[in-house]
């Protein structure tokens, strides 16, 4: 891992948050948040313990950096919310399975590698 990772890691892991908390509906927004945390508490587990603490710090400043931006967070929500139909939900391409398994258990580090068509279903 490159000595700019930690920076890279933390801009993944709050970015990330970032979207989901801005574009998705209430209901689906509870549903993956709370996963999400606990697979981000799993991350900075397995950062800290196989000896990359400056990454599983990235993981937790990324969070704190997600505090301080929640009232611009709030208001980006409201204009995307406004533009994003609940009916166009239904054409956003989701991942079936789970690419924290597939990265960590399963050892592919590509997203060509994860990633078929046969992955990810667009529901029409």
């Amino acid at each position: 891992m490159g000595k700019d990772m930690p920076r890279k890691m933390f801009f993944i892991h709050r970015n990330h948050l970032i979207l989901i908390l801005k574009n998705w509906e209430l209901q689906t927004l509870l549903l993956l948040l709370i996963p999400r945390v606990m697979l981000d508490g799993i991350s900075f587990i397995y950062y800290f313990v196989t000896g990359y603490r400056d990454i599983s710090y990235a993981v937790v400043r990324s969070y704190l950096s997600l505090f301080t931006m929640i009232p611009a967070i709030i208001k980006s929500r409201k204009n995307a919310q406004k533009i994003i139909k609940k009916g166009n939900r239904s054409l956003i391409p989701l991942y079936k399975g789970s690419i924290v398994w597939e990265y960590f258990i399963c050892r592919k580090k590509i997203f060509t590698e994860i990633m078929s068509s046969d992955d990810y279903e667009v529901n029409v």
